[in-house]
């Protein structure tokens, strides 16, 4: 899509190109398309000349294929007009015979009159005006405008008019909607020197264009440049989504606005009016910062796989040793067991002069296990991964505590949770250790691993801290994943509730549906689906006698 001065160029999209291009049909659709039933064959007849009535019939074929004012070239109509003469007008001639612009005005003239629809003119563009001026409202893209725009039209039984004609008025519409915008705010936007300032040529290291970037991958230096950007767009974002609630833009104009923003480079944004570069720098904040936020949410998620996938290595390369430790000792349990029945130790012997002996055969530590493994109780796989993150949790501040101190985590219908996100990271942005973790929502065969006297007397309260604040984590991950935590300000990890509307727009669905070209869904199924069936049958049915 391009610009060619005030007006919007929108021929390169396929679907336009395609709207105004000759229909290119098979045998069969040429044959049907081509035939005339009386009323049509009658109104051809009326017309002098040969090439009139060839090029109505063409006309007539043409327009009941999509309703638009075609312009073409003879090379495009060749094949259809000599099939069209030799089946209707033998006598007349083959050749090239092309018409001007008003006999072309009035052939289409009579192409109306028969197929029930009128010309586009002045009133019915002040319709289409008004209808796209309200549709801009909800999205000022200019392909889905001309694609609204050809609807109303066709919903209307009104030619589409020529590309140029449409062109203008989409122009029109876009640069209405953005002067009233860029008035809105001149008036909303108080901080507008703190956008402006993302491309002001005084700025050592432009800003904007760091902004720009994306995450390239979830590695800790990419990550870092990340939160660097989410902490100046998190400042700009609260003018910026306040100004978007303000003036009510939708999200599929916010984001429009945004990728404009985005195509620019910053020399064009200078060249624009103050106030209409205001309306693309606030929008693409408002977006980048919803995507810098999914950006950093999905860093959490895996660098809290990556650790704990770690620590399960961990756990189970230390089982694997154990086992085999214990295969050893295993084999050594009948030499405690004949302890018992060696004559040479007397009975008056106390176990406790016993037991050394024991423990030289299998160590004081390694005793339990070997009787658990006999007993065929499963080892106690967890402590293995619960020490790993003892052993390397700076790994974990350094990687995830400030992806926790940046997102803004939200919860639907666990408020124990949301208030123990909002705990823990009041505590380490005042640089104070985790508080423990509501009881409520650990897990009972979690609990042993958070309490002091499972990890012995040597480890202290700092890595029991620890220990909560990783729980913290594990639960987030959790919830990130199936939905039960949102992130404010997402797009991705949005909450669920933000895809519904709310209760004064449902209750005046009806009338936003048909504001939206969507009356047909207040319709019953069965009225809608009676609808459909006529609309087919008149599909499948030429009406009256056909003229062979």
């Amino acid at each position: 899509m391009t610009f060619q001065g005030k007006r919007l160029s929108l021929f390169s999209l396929p679907e336009v190109q395609e709207l105004y291009s000759v229909p290119r049909f098979s045998p069969h659709e040429r044959e049907y398309f081509f035939t005339l039933n009386d009323e049509e064959y009658a109104a051809v007849n009326r017309h002098n000349s040969y090439r009139n009535r060839i090029y109505l019939v063409l006309m007539l074929g043409y327009f009941k294929v999509k309703p638009v004012c075609l312009v073409y070239g003879w090379k495009n109509i060749a094949e259809d007009y000599r099939y069209v003469a030799e089946r209707y007008f033998p006598l007349a001639s083959k050749q090239n015979k092309n018409i001007d612009r008003q006999t072309r005005g009035r052939l289409y003239h009579t192409v109306f009159n028969i197929v029930g629809y009128q010309r586009y003119d002045k009133p019915v563009e002040l319709d289409v005006l008004t209808h796209l001026n309200k549709r801009a409202m909800l999205y000022v893209d200019e392909t889905q405008l001309f694609k609204d725009v050809v609807d109303l039209l066709k919903s209307k039984q009104v030619a589409i008019p020529r590309y140029s004609t449409l062109q203008k008025v989409i122009s029109r519409v876009v640069n209405t909607e953005e002067a009233r915008l860029a008035a809105l705010i001149g008036r909303h936007l108080s901080n507008k020197d703190a956008f402006l300032q993302l491309i002001d040529h005084n700025e050592k290291n432009y800003r904007l264009k760091d902004l720009k970037k994306l995450t390239k991958a979830y590695k800790p230096g990419e990550i870092k440049k990340e939160l660097a950007r989410h902490r100046i767009l998190s400042e700009l974002s609260v003018d910026a989504l306040g100004l978007m609630e303000k003036l009510k833009l939708s999200d599929g104009n916010i984001c429009y606005f945004a990728t404009r923003c985005q195509q620019y480079d910053i020399s064009r944004l200078r060249e624009l009016k103050r106030e209409k570069a205001l309306i693309y720098l606030t929008c693409f904040v408002a977006t980048r910062f919803r995507i810098s936020n999914d950006s950093l949410t999905q860093s959490f998620l895996v660098a809290y796989k990556d650790v704990n996938d770690q620590a399960l290595a961990y756990r189970d390369e230390q089982v694997k040793q154990q086992a085999l430790a214990l295969l050893d000792d295993i084999e050594k349990v009948p030499q405690v067991l004949n302890l018992f029945v060696d004559n040479t130790i007397e009975d008056c012997v106390s176990f406790g002069t016993v037991r050394p002996q024991a423990f030289k055969m299998i160590s004081k530590d390694q005793l339990p296990l070997v009787s658990q493994q006999l007993a065929n109780i499963k080892p106690d796989k967890a402590v293995f991964q619960w020490d790993y993150m003892d052993k390397h949790f700076t790994q974990v501040t350094r990687n995830i505590r400030p992806l926790l101190l940046a997102l803004d985590f939200g919860c639907r219908g666990n408020t124990l949770l949301e208030r123990q996100i909002n705990t823990v990271k009041a505590a380490l942005k005042s640089h104070l250790p985790s508080p423990p973790i509501d009881g409520r929502l650990v897990k009972r065969s979690d609990k042993n691993y958070l309490t002091i006297n499972s990890l012995g007397e040597d480890n202290d309260k700092k890595e029991i801290a620890n220990r909560h604040e990783m729980y913290l984590y594990k639960l987030l991950d959790t919830a990130l994943r199936n939905g039960n935590v949102y992130v404010k300000n997402s797009l991705e990890f949005r909450s669920f509730d933000d895809y519904l509307v709310n209760d004064a727009i449902w209750h005046h669905r009806n009338k936003y549906l048909r504001e939206a070209g969507l009356g047909w869904m207040t319709q019953s199924s069965r009225d809608y689906l009676t609808t459909l069936e006529n609309r087919l049958s008149e599909k499948n049915h030429v009406g009256g006698s056909a003229h062979c």
